[in-house]
């Protein structure tokens, strides 16, 4: 599996345009359920402390990040087979991580038991790619 883990300043908007995730990346469920409450990033907003887990099933490449203070957006353009976001945001840290990634927390335990999203199995000769890019700009009045 590939992950490139970029860790970005709080306060910082979050968009993750999935319906589903798995609620915990450490002794993660089986199977994703859908987004709600604390989990649902599909609008922006500042994620909750302590939040951690790993979004599927995305329904555009694209994480949007946004610090209104500071004016500033990002993008985190996303190319892959099958794309999933980590996020954790550690209550005593002035950051998070929102790292994509080609497979489910704890992908080893997926593969060996069938499970959704578990690391790739590559045969010689094969690849597997994970392709990101990272965009600034100035926000909009409006975000």
């Amino acid at each position: 599996g590939i992950g490139l883990h970029p860790w970005f300043r709080r306060p910082v908007a979050l968009r993750i345009p999935a319906e589903a995730v798995y609620r915990a990346n450490a002794g993660s469920a089986p199977d994703p359920e859908a987004v709600t409450a604390d989990h649902d990033l599909r609008v922006a907003r500042v994620p909750d402390a302590n939040l951690d887990g790993t979004w599927t099933a995305l329904t555009a490449p694209r994480i949007e990040l946004t610090w209104s203070g500071a004016g500033i957006a990002a993008g985190i353009d996303v190319e892959a087979a099958r794309p999933l976001v980590a996020v954790a945001t550690p209550e005593h840290l002035d950051a998070i991580a929102v790292e994509p990634q080609t497979h489910g927390p704890d992908g080893l335990r997926r593969l060996a038991n069938g499970e959704p999203d578990p690391l790739a199995l590559i045969a010689p000769n094969e690849t597997l790619r994970l392709g990101l890019r990272l965009t600034f700009e100035q926000a909009s009045a409006t975000a």
